[in-house]
């Protein structure tokens, strides 16, 4: 019986030198950068480490993937210089079997990395400046923007200093200037709007605002179930967040903060009938498990036994793609999707848009016409506006919830 030939990894790894497996090491990363990014995006944030890694921005996986396939290659090239030094010319043919193989899936690596490059820089791309667009009779312009950082704190100031503020009809804003603040800010649309603020969360309308109800998500529990102890966050990843914060144009902060999320569930009275919305807010600390948070405000939102809205919007703390926004409420569309005319990107953090974490959710019988997210200047977010045009309803009448 003739002796087994046994091609084992060890055996081709002799063969071919140190840098030739070297550059198989590096092959090895290359393929689990791939996996890794894979991963991300199809399980998103179904689990916390999921979350974490779906968090990190397709260009950033891209620019990891090409150095290390440049390294691949850079010790690929070191491997076959070094062994056609060693073998007589007529043999550089049959010894480069292993070689070629090796450049083929550098090849192949490589056009995913320039793939992901691609669509990570479409997912990352800031719109054109918003162009003020004139509504419809029966269309609605609505603005969302959060604007409680702390720079707005002292800002001198009014809200009709940001253009966007000027042409839409319904704001929704997130604040947490003091009163004397906020109302010389608002002091501008005092006598146009209506105003209602209740603790971080305010609405200015052109239109009547009935039927106002809030929805404290008390999401502390879930907040909270990622630190070791129940009094304070873990002082590693503050101290990791505030020190890059200001790199990247964010404002430091506390994670220790009550942070339990809220909802104002209203009704707007316009020219197509009765509009009910709700303006959501959900807690912002990164070890959170979003999807927990999804399941729960879901959950709340059902308890609380409101008319289905035609619009859910805010600041959802949740990257747009992520599998928790469907979870929230099924069965509704992202505008910045289904809109006739969308230009939108990322929206946090302003100064380095990183990730679209601001949304406008519309019931599947809204036309949304226009969406567009902006930068207002100043703040940790951009805002998003929209014009749609709502479901004609008497006041008895309401639309279905989808599904």
């Amino acid at each position: 019986m003739p002796p087994l030939r046994v091609h084992s990894l060890g055996r081709l790894l002799l063969r071919h030198g140190f840098f030739y497996a070297l550059a198989l090491s590096a092959l090895g990363a290359a393929v689990a950068i791939c996996v890794t990014c894979l991963t991300s995006q199809v399980m998103t944030d179904r689990t916390l480490i999921t979350q974490f890694l779906f968090w990190i921005p397709l260009w950033a996986y891209a620019v990891l993937l090409l150095v290390v396939l440049l390294l691949s290659a850079a010790l690929l090239i070191i491997s076959f210089l070094l062994r056609r030094a060693r073998l007589p010319l007529h043999e550089w043919n049959a010894s480069d079997v292993a070689h070629r193989r090796l450049v083929a899936v550098l090849s192949m690596l490589l056009l995913i990395a320039f793939g992901l490059g691609a669509v990570g820089w479409l997912r990352q791309r800031t719109p054109s400046s918003l162009t003020p667009v004139e509504a419809a009779n029966a269309e609605v312009r609505i603005l969302h923007w959060n604007l409680s950082s702390p720079d707005t704190h002292t800002w001198p100031g009014v809200i009709t200093d940001v253009p966007e503020c000027r042409h839409a009809d319904v704001l929704l804003l997130g604040v947490t200037m003091d009163d004397a603040q906020f109302t010389r800010v608002m002091k501008p649309l005092a006598q146009s709007h209506h105003i209602r603020r209740i603790g971080t969360l305010a609405v200015l309308s052109r239109f009547p605002i009935s039927d106002v109800r809030t929805i404290d998500l008390k999401l502390d529990s879930i907040v909270n179930a990622t630190r070791r102890d129940g009094s304070s966050p873990e002082a590693w990843y503050q101290t990791l967040y505030n020190d890059h914060a200001e790199k990247l144009g964010i404002s430091r902060r506390e994670f220790g903060l009550p942070d339990p999320g809220d909802i104002i569930a209203f009704t707007l009275t316009t020219p197509s009938g009765q509009v009910p919305i709700q303006f959501i807010d959900l807690p912002s600390s990164p070890l959170a498990s979003r999807h927990a948070i999804a399941l729960a405000t879901a959950e709340r939102i059902r308890d609380a036994v409101l008319p289905a809205p035609q619009l859910i919007i805010g600041d959802f703390n949740i990257p747009a793609a992520s599998q928790s926004l469907s979870a929230i409420a099924p069965g509704y569309r992202l505008a910045a999707r289904h809109a006739h005319d969308a230009d939108s990107g990322p929206t946090w953090p302003r100064a380095r848009p990183l990730l679209q974490i601001d949304h406008a959710l519309v019931h599947p019988s809204i036309t949304t016409r226009v969406y567009r997210t902006f930068d207002p200047g100043f703040s940790d977010h951009w805002g998003q506006f929209l014009i749609f045009t709502p479901v004609k309803s008497s006041p008895s009448e309401s639309v279905v919830p989808p599904g």
